[in-house]
């Protein structure tokens, strides 16, 4: 939840109305922190669901977030501005 905070306001969301490509990463993200909030309620911890070659696990829901921050932060033009 704090990442859509911070995002909000480093985000143009008059320009998202234009740009419909940002809503797709924003309910991305939304809806993984919102399943990750939800399994720590319910179930008292996450779920690491995949399992890579029994090295690591990792979280499905996480692995959705990721992906929703890595597409907002490649289209964003303040992520590549350098001063």
């Amino acid at each position: 939840m704090l990442v859509l905070v911070f995002l909000r306001k480093k985000v143009d969301f008059e320009n998202l109305k234009k740009k419909k490509i940002y809503w797709l990463p924003l309910i991305l993200i939304a809806l993984g922190g919102f399943i990750n909030l939800f399994q720590r309620f319910f179930y008292g911890c996450i779920y690491d669901n995949l399992s890579f070659f029994g090295l690591f696990k990792y979280n499905i829901w996480d692995l959705i977030v990721v992906s929703g921050l890595s597409v907002v932060f490649v289209k964003n033009e303040w992520y590549f501005r350098t001063k």
